[in-house]
């Protein structure tokens, strides 16, 4: 469907619901997008309905898809503290996955052999659950988390790239997750000393790692190699229905379309400017990355075929997570572990920053290589995960180098949230086939019904009118379009409730 204009849309002001019917493919990694808004990015007011997927850090998108939808009066986010889910390490790693209803997080090094890599489960607030340490052969840590056939994955690494060179350590491995403490060994993909990303894609399971290659998982222990690259990727995502790779050393973008690879070139264009990528996300249905040593964000142009400047967060080096929420778009750095929120015109606002000592500032990059600037370049401290769950955006903390010996377990080792304007984020993924969805506004209520059944619900205050001369889009959002055929769009000037929308359920499977 095409958007429609703000004159022929309703206002979907006060109270009002959405419904509509979407179809969810039986892969669902890399099918999230819009499903309706009516939303000004530069006032930051309207409401956006969608589908989002989650896999942080460098991971590509989980094979799992929740229904999003919030409203926005150009409110500033809220802060949360989510707690520490190892006592002891400093990294958490870049792997901020949503599995079974509850966001997952891996953790990397720590003082002691028994406390490194290990899987935590979010219980609310600050309380975290151990699941066990996943690998104890030849890794500091566990990065990659990723849902894949509706289990959860995760693979080893040695994250500490100052030191992995000089050390001799067996090639890591990917486990499939069965219960608390217990984790099955799925086998060795390639030789990587780095598995750095997980992706599902076309029914898949694959593993990139820093022997440059990208494996299948085939069942079991057993990995084949699909490709191989003359260096090695980073972050992962599936864009326009293709495998995507951001590359480091040389940096270059690659994409896959099921058939072929096709190399997008470097986002800045100079690898002195860009050395390395490190996050993917779509945006405005555009491709943006996330780049190395200028802290820029690149979109790529798919008419014209060349990349588009679109701006520097603050002083930062090094862009780490990239996340499109409640219609805006985030991002995630170091040397500060600090967040910010694009406006518009490659300007991006600074919201926070988690690691801020008193009179701290960072060595730059220009000066890493003397022996002061090699010391002080430890005590950068990045976000390593952007992953919206239950309503908010979830943003994790590490060191810079991973390594404990070098920086303390303070704020680095942390998870911390943020919302903006009230989102009610459904747990748990849809199922294959034809789903209703139905949005609904009471007040300061937002509840989201899936197949008439209510599937999340939030409360909060925005102050002021949601309505915006914005035009009414269906089938997309600030994302982009939803892969799954979008249809039956309903809107109503007022609350349904629970029975009326039972009701349009069981009409919906009558025709």
């Amino acid at each position: 469907m095409a958007a429609v204009t703000s004159d022929a849309a309703p206002k979907l002001d006060g109270d009002f619901t959405i419904s509509l019917r979407v179809g969810v493919p039986e892969d669902r990694a890399g099918a999230a997008g819009g499903l309706a808004a009516k939303f000004d990015p530069a006032t930051r007011t309207g409401f956006n309905l969608g589908t989002v997927s989650s896999a942080g850090g460098y991971n590509g998108p989980s094979d799992e898809l929740r229904v999003s939808f919030g409203i926005d009066a150009g409110s500033e986010p809220r802060w949360f503290d989510r707690g520490r889910p190892s006592p002891t390490s400093n990294y958490v790693s870049n792997s901020l996955t949503v599995f079974d209803g509850a966001i997952h997080a891996a953790t990397s090094d720590a003082p002691a052999e028994a406390d490194r890599g290990h899987v935590f489960r979010h219980h609310g607030d600050t309380a975290w659950e151990d699941l066990g340490q996943v690998g104890r052969e030849g890794a500091h840590g566990v990065g990659p988390l990723i849902v894949h056939r509706g289990s959860l994955y995760a693979a080893t690494w040695n994250y500490d790239w100052t030191r992995v060179h000089d050390e001799t350590l067996e090639p890591c491995r990917v486990y499939r997750y069965e219960s608390p403490g217990r984790w099955q060994d799925c086998g060795q993909p390639g030789e990587s000393r780095r598995i750095f990303s997980l992706a599902s894609y076309g029914g898949e399971l694959l593993a990139m790692g820093d022997d440059s290659t990208v494996h299948a998982h085939r069942g079991d222990g057993a990995w084949e190699r699909v490709a191989r690259f003359d260096t090695f990727a980073h972050p992962t995502t599936v864009h326009a229905g293709r495998l995507v790779l951001g590359m480091l050393q040389p940096a270059t973008v690659r994409w896959f379309d099921g058939t072929a690879w096709d190399d997008l070139g470097n986002p800045l264009g100079d690898p002195a400017r860009c050395d390395e990528i490190h996050t993917l996300v779509t945006y405005r249905g555009a491709l943006h990355a996330g780049t190395w040593p200028l802290g820029r964000v690149a979109r790529w142009d798919a008419r014209r075929r060349r990349w588009q400047q679109a701006g520097r967060l603050g002083d930062s080096s090094e862009i780490m997570a990239l996340n499109v929420y409640n219609g805006k778009l985030y991002g995630a750095a170091i040397p500060r572990a600090e967040v910010f929120r694009y406006e518009r015109d490659a300007s991006w606002t600074s919201l926070r920053r988690l690691f801020d000592p008193p009179g701290w500032a960072p060595v730059l990059v220009r000066n890493m290589g003397t022996p002061e600037g090699f010391r002080r370049h430890r005590e950068w401290t990045r976000v390593t995960s952007l992953t919206q769950h239950d309503g908010l955006v979830f943003a994790s903390v590490g060191s810079c180098t991973s390594a404990a010996a070098d920086a303390p377990a303070d704020v680095r080792g942390t998870v911390h949230a943020f919302g903006a304007g009230v989102v009610a984020t459904t747990p748990r993924t849809l199922e294959p086939g034809r789903r209703l969805i139905a949005a609904v506004r009471r007040g300061g209520t937002l509840t989201v019904y899936v197949d008439g059944r209510e599937a999340a619900t939030a409360r909060g205050d925005v102050t002021g009118s949601i309505a915006t001369g914005a035009a009414l889009r269906i089938g997309e959002d600030e994302t982009g379009r939803c892969t799954g055929d979008v249809d039956r769009f309903q809107t109503f000037d007022r609350a349904l409730d629970a029975r009326e929308i039972s009701a349009l359920h069981h009409e919906e499977r009558a025709t």
